[in-house]
């Protein structure tokens, strides 16, 4: 038997090699950096990710971004993963989980009912809130309006240390400036130190001539 033969179904007693490992696709939270920065408070998005594994062997693991080798690879899988999903469910914003107001436990209850990030309780409708009750401790449109706090104070402070940052920027650039002026005065004043004194220009001798 040769090493292809693993691979042809048409070959007497073949078999897929990939049938032995254990594939999970799910999602994983990533932080955006920038945007963190830019808003306050922390921001994630959602990506497709997969685990390869071969079970009893703990050097070969993979996790990593999905591609569509993977998909076309692990058709099954896929496809399970992609029907247990809502479509066009994706996270971006402050996962409850992050929020410092709620446990864990209520940012889990609060999934459950729809409600995964702080804006998507900040932007709730009253209809929406109806489900929440007093899942958070406090009455719904309490919950609400302190979600809307909370993002509207970490935006302004985030505002201020952008501003904060760009004086501190500024006066960075103004000290190395000047430093660099007065270097270059330091500079100037050794050269005019090692210059030669030039001669002052005296009378030339008188000649006299001879009888």
């Amino acid at each position: 038997m040769i090493a292809s033969d693993d691979n042809n179904p048409n070959f007497v007693g073949a078999f897929n090699p990939d049938s032995k490992l254990h594939v999970t696709f799910y999602k994983k939270q990533l932080i955006n950096n920038f945007e963190t920065e830019r808003q306050g408070h922390p921001i994630f998005y959602e990506c497709d990710f997969v685990k390869i594994h071969l079970p009893g062997d703990k050097l070969n693991n993979i996790d990593d971004f999905v591609n569509e080798s993977h998909k076309q690879r692990f058709p099954q899988q896929w496809a399970r993963y992609v029907n247990s999903n809502k479509e066009g469910e994706q996270l971006i914003g402050t996962p409850l989980a992050e929020w410092p107001l709620i446990s864990r436990t209520v940012a889990e209850e609060l999934k459950y009912l729809g409600f995964r990030t702080v804006e998507s309780i900040a932007e709730a409708s009253d209809s929406q809130l109806e489900s929440i009750g007093m899942k958070a401790g406090m009455q719904p449109h309490t919950f609400r309006e302190r979600a809307k706090r909370y993002l509207a104070q970490a935006s302004q402070d985030a505002a201020v240390n952008a501003d904060a940052a760009r004086v501190a920027d500024a006066e960075k650039r103004a000290a190395e400036a000047e430093a660099a002026i007065q270097e270059l005065r330091e500079q100037m004043a050794q050269l005019r130190q090692q210059a030669p004194a030039k001669a002052k220009p005296g009378r030339k001798p008188k000649v006299t001539e001879e009888a």
